[in-house]
């Protein structure tokens, strides 16, 4: 009895292990492709910041020029 209850204890721990582990290295590739030192993340932040140099965020929801001259 106390042969079974060893066995599937170490059976569960091992299943629960390699689960993790799975979802550990899924979690890694999927933040590793789409990290924020990603080429793609660089040039859409650029982008963003070209295109929104002109406006401040208000609560309000209006938009205001932030004018340099």
């Amino acid at each position: 009895m106390l042969k079974k209850i060893m066995s599937l204890m170490t059976l569960a721990l091992i299943l629960v292990g390699c689960k993790d582990a799975y979802k550990n290295n899924q979690w890694n590739k999927f933040h590793r492709d789409s990290s924020t030192s990603s080429d793609l993340h660089s040039r859409l932040v650029e982008v963003h910041n070209r295109e929104s140099i002109g406006f401040t965020y208000s609560p309000y929801g209006a938009d205001f020029r932030n004018r340099l001259n």
